[in-house]
């Protein structure tokens, strides 16, 4: 799930646990998006995620570019794409 403030600049997409999370966030930090993975202990267990961080300087299709990329690894999101 996205962070409850849709309109901050800083999103979270819960993933299920540590070894998905970072596995996703390198794959993503590989294809040049810098999505970091935030692991338990640093969130609680089973709250495990990615950390989006949106900026001004960012163009419309390198936002389109990351949720096709989001897209591939649905599957482990609680939100679709």
């Amino acid at each position: 799930r996205f962070s409850k403030n849709e309109k901050s600049p800083v999103q979270f997409i819960r993933i299920a646990d540590n070894q998905s999370a970072l596995g996703i966030s390198k794959r993503l930090n590989e294809r040049g998006f810098q999505i970091k993975a935030m692991l338990s202990p640093t969130v609680k267990a089973g709250e495990e995620g990615l950390r989006v961080s949106l900026h001004s300087y960012n163009r419309p299709e390198e936002i389109e570019a990351l949720f096709r990329t989001l897209k591939e690894f649905e599957n482990f999101f609680e939100v679709k794409f």
